[in-house]
């Protein structure tokens, strides 16, 4: 064979060698139930965890201060109370969120009400106060976050009459629920009212399990049953399972005893410190 006649085989094995392969490649595509894939759970609404370490970017905010906004609410703090079509829903009082922000950022924050109006006549069953509010937490050094909502509360009546209980209590009532909501955009409380969100857009029954039956781990255990709620006129489910009453001004727990001095002499219920600054509805 010549000389020339090898390279010409040489180059021919070389063009074969680099022919390009073709490989059939199968992509198997499994459903998810819409239940499954949109129900959330406390992991799924917790900090996010990459390799054993919080993901949390670097921002003036520290990670002391990120990771007490996104705590697990305290079960002491989670409530039940009767809304519109007779369910019950979660909620966190006003005094837990500004305790959060009272110890996250040392009080260097503001709670501005850009506006306040009532939608509808007063006289209206639907008539509500609504609040656009704006919530800015700093540090010393000027560094500023801002967080804009809306809060809303129904006007409340005297039993059987079109007469307000106390339209001055509506605009209040409007503006914790306009901070809460600015809050719970920073990340407090999202646990409570991220589930509710998630649950209203799944358009999926969740159970709601009772906040003590929570493990340290974010864990439900599986045996876990659903509350039975059974309250009195005035009463919100407590952390205990029972039903409790509340004071309008400050959340906090008050007897029964309290609570019926203080509906019948103010019309709202309050407890023994808020009765001594309240004034007499006639």
């Amino acid at each position: 064979m010549t000389k020339k006649k090898k390279q010409r085989k040489s180059q021919k094995s070389k063009k074969v060698s680099h022919r390009k392969v073709s490989h059939e490649i199968v992509v198997k595509v499994q459903s998810v139930p819409a239940t499954q894939a949109l129900v959330p759970t406390i992991q799924d609404l917790g900090p996010m965890i990459d390799g054993g370490k919080y993901m949390i970017p670097k921002t003036w905010v520290s990670e002391k201060q990120v990771l007490r906004i996104i705590q697990k609410t305290p079960p002491q703090f989670v409530l039940k109370r009767k809304g519109r079509g007779k369910m019950m829903f979660d909620y966190v009082p006003g005094s837990y969120f500004k305790k959060v922000l009272n110890y996250t950022f040392g009080w260097n924050w503001d709670f501005k009400i850009i506006k306040q109006e009532i939608i509808g006549s007063i006289g209206d069953s639907w008539a509500q106060v609504v609040t656009l509010g704006s919530l800015i937490v700093k540090d010393d050094a000027g560094h500023m976050i801002t967080k804009e909502d809306n809060g809303k509360a129904d006007i409340k009546y005297l039993h059987g009459t079109k007469t307000p209980l106390d339209v001055g209590n509506d605009f209040k009532a409007s503006a914790t629920d306009c901070l809460k909501r600015c809050a719970a955009q920073l990340g407090i409380a999202s646990d409570v009212y991220g589930r509710g969100e998630l649950k209203s857009e799944a358009n999926v029954d969740v159970p709601d399990v009772h906040p003590t039956a929570y493990t340290p781990n974010g864990i439900v255990p599986q045996n876990t049953v659903p509350i039975k709620l059974q309250l009195l006129p005035g009463q919100v489910m407590g952390p205990d399972g029972k039903g409790t009453y509340l004071c309008k001004e400050d959340d906090l727990p008050i007897t029964y005893e309290e609570y019926n001095y203080s509906v019948k002499v103010f019309h709202r219920s309050l407890c023994r410190n808020c009765q001594k600054t309240a004034t007499v509805k006639k």
